[in-house]
């Protein structure tokens, strides 16, 4: 019942809309050292610990995608991951939270953060305090007058994570305004350092709008199975490719070296869309419990075994029909 309700969910998704649509655009940004936002109108965050990028999400919209494919997690997993957007909104309202908590510093305190703890850049559309403090208390934004909703960002801002001054608070500040020292709670910016991407992309192997398939092609126990774009909208094939793209992720790799060379299942989608890559989506083995998913040379994620193998079991249906 439970898978149920997570592919009917999954499904929903197709025409939730997400903040923006249609064609990426380039844009500038303007460095603020006073950055006022709100989560929804959060467009970029790239998180920094000890100099290493530990998670970037980025909304970057395609023609091809489905609008709850925008937001892309470019870090660490690349383009074929997709992000919860309900999740990462839960991000996006933590820094907002933290930059409306900042205290400044007492007088004489020094911090050079030259070798800063962390760094958590944010590109977003520039609002007023009024509309965030609306948003913080819940009260709807007219969303057509708005500026934190428009498609691309004006803004950008990082933050600088110093040292803790031994009182439960880490010294923060603006790039751009060192001379600007402030405190924040370290619980709160602890959310952010010890952040677990994970936990914020949907936990299925792959996603692509049916509409953008021109041809798909199986391949299993020594078979090869293929569709067309006409076949397709036939009934039995339109639920065997909501089946393929059910398959859910439920951990991470520990270690991509030890995944077996063996192939269970191939799956090569081709796309009828100018500048859609095709998707390639391939099983491997792991252990008894689980399999590796591969999709277009990207290994980040295990699967239940079992689910490949009744995919399997529905591939072999369909085509005996």
């Amino acid at each position: 019942m439970k898978k149920l309700y997570i592919k009917g969910a999954l499904l929903a998704l197709l025409v939730v809309a997400v903040i923006g649509c249609g064609k990426k655009q380039d844009y500038v940004v303007t460095q603020v050292t006073k950055p006022i936002f709100i989560a929804e109108g959060v467009r970029e965050v790239s998180i920094n610990k000890q100099d290493r990028e530990v998670m970037h999400i980025v909304y970057n919209p395609q023609e091809y995608e489905a609008s709850f494919e925008h937001w892309k997690m470019k870090v660490p997993y690349g383009d074929e991951v997709v992000v919860d957007t309900e999740e990462a909104l839960k991000i996006y309202q933590q820094l907002v939270m933290m930059d409306m908590q900042m205290e400044v510093a007492p007088d004489g305190v020094k911090e050079d953060f030259e070798d800063p703890l962390g760094k958590i850049k944010i590109n977003f559309c520039q609002t007023t305090e009024e509309e965030r403090a609306s948003a913080v208390i819940g009260q709807e934004t007219d969303k057509t007058i708005s500026s934190s909703y428009q498609m691309t960002p004006d803004s950008t801002a990082t933050l600088l994570i110093g040292g803790n001054d031994g009182q439960g608070n880490y010294y923060v500040g603006y790039e751009g305004d060192k001379s600007t020292i402030f405190l924040l709670d370290e619980a709160m910016v602890n959310v952010i350092l010890d952040i677990n991407p994970f936990n914020y992309i949907l936990k299925i192997s792959a996603i692509a709008n049916k509409e953008t398939m021109k041809s798909i092609t199986i391949k299993m126990d020594g078979q090869t199975h293929k569709l067309s774009e006409a076949q397709l909208e036939e009934q039995v094939y339109r639920t065997l490719y909501t089946d393929i793209l059910s398959v859910f992720v439920i951990e991470e790799i520990p270690d991509v070296g030890k995944v077996g060379k063996e192939t269970i299942l191939r799956i090569e989608c081709k796309r009828n869309v100018k500048g859609a890559p095709d998707l390639h989506i391939s099983y491997h083995p792991w252990d008894d419990e689980k399999y590796a998913v591969t999709v277009n040379k990207g290994t980040y994620f295990l699967v239940n075994s079992a689910d490949v193998d009744e995919l399997k079991a529905k591939i072999t249906e369909a085509f005996a029909e």
